[in-house]
């Protein structure tokens, strides 16, 4: 990296962050081959740089400047992911007691921060899978790559800049039903992390050297692991209430409703691999949720909020509405075509 990019991150908040100990020196160097994997398949991608700031927030974004992309996220992410990964696979494994609380606070806009605490509660790691969490938190990073790279390649970046610049949106709200469109990037993001993270990990068999994981080794097992560890990320932005008339508006669906997104994007990969979705998987498949809630509520005393995911599936408007964020990729398409480096076909 040349100064000169070096400069974006220093310019950012709190700076870019000093790796001295090159702790994140795997992360890293496995950001850049899945960087160079997705630039081999369109090569007409700009430069794209990578790097971790120096800020305690829990946040990845993508910016594009001078021509060049640029990655971040901060070491606050990084940190929670894996006090997130420790703590929920301590509680996972069944021991009776008072589990190990995750070191986060409401930050800034309530965003999670990271929170070290002055006297850190002792993990016993005989308590641990380390392959349950290295294997986490693997996935969770893979999955955080792949969303800011389809902002990218798909357009998403240089369409919202484009709506920043005339200040309003391209779209008729009637024919997006008054969704943000910008909620359909999101889902487009999340779509294409979790197929890549499938697909590299359980398929390609793309894992960083020095992890050995079995689970990576069984479709049935992956998945659940896949859904345990996903769930409990994106649970920590909060399972808030759903009121449709109060979500439609925001930049990203409600966290319920984007697991809600993922659990049908992997039936759609399972679908397109030809394997069949029985009782068993789907059974899995449910229970990787419930129990990564379970977990979570143990490693935060929040109320638990399995009734709020429950209800993408049994209140009709809210159906209706996640149905919706889907179908409005349509309405967007043509317009985000002109800023994608890809060909978009859905």
């Amino acid at each position: 990296m040349t100064n000169n990019n070096k400069g974006w991150f220093q310019k950012q908040v709190g700076g870019e962050y000093n790796d001295e100990k090159r702790e994140f020196n795997y992360l890293i160097n496995n950001t850049k081959k899945i960087i160079e994997s997705v630039r081999s398949q369109f090569p007409r991608l700009p430069p794209i740089h990578f790097g971790i700031l120096n800020d305690l927030h829990l946040r990845a974004f993508t910016e594009f400047y001078k021509d060049e992309y640029y990655i971040a996220i901060t070491i606050g992410t990084l940190r929670i992911i894996e006090d997130l990964t420790i703590k929920i696979n301590a509680a996972k494994s069944g021991t009776k007691g008072d589990y190990p609380k995750l070191s986060i606070h409401s930050g800034l806009y309530g965003v999670p921060e990271y929170f070290p605490e002055k006297k850190p509660h002792y993990v016993s790691f005989e308590n641990i899978d380390f392959f349950d969490f290295e294997g986490h938190r693997h996935i969770i990073y893979t999955y955080i790559i792949y969303h800011e790279l389809c902002h990218i390649f798909r357009g998403h970046i240089l369409l919202k800049r484009k709506c920043k610049e005339i200040n309003k949106s391209l779209f008729n709200d009637d024919l997006l039903k008054d969704i943000n469109f910008l909620q359909t990037l999101e889902m487009d993001a999340d779509s294409f992390a979790t197929t890549n993270t499938i697909y590299d990990l359980l398929f390609k068999r793309m894992i960083i050297p020095n992890i050995d994981l079995t689970f990576f080794n069984d479709l049935k097992s992956f998945i659940y692991n896949f859904i345990y560890c996903i769930y409990g990320f994106i649970r920590l932005t909060d399972f808030e209430d759903l009121n449709v008339s109060d979500i439609k508006k925001r930049s990203h669906p409600k966290p319920a409703v984007r697991i809600s997104l993922i659990f049908d994007n992997i039936k759609s990969i399972l679908e397109k691999e030809n394997i069949q979705i029985d009782f068993d998987l789907i059974e899995n498949n449910v229970e990787a949720a419930f129990q990564a809630e379970k977990d979570f509520v143990k490693i935060t005393s929040l109320e638990n909020k399995l009734a709020v995911f429950a209800e993408v599936y049994g209140n009709s408007e809210i159906l209706d509405y996640k149905i919706q964020i889907v179908k409005n990729f349509q309405i967007i398409k043509e317009e985000l075509k002109k800023y994608s480096y890809s060909e978009i076909k859905q």
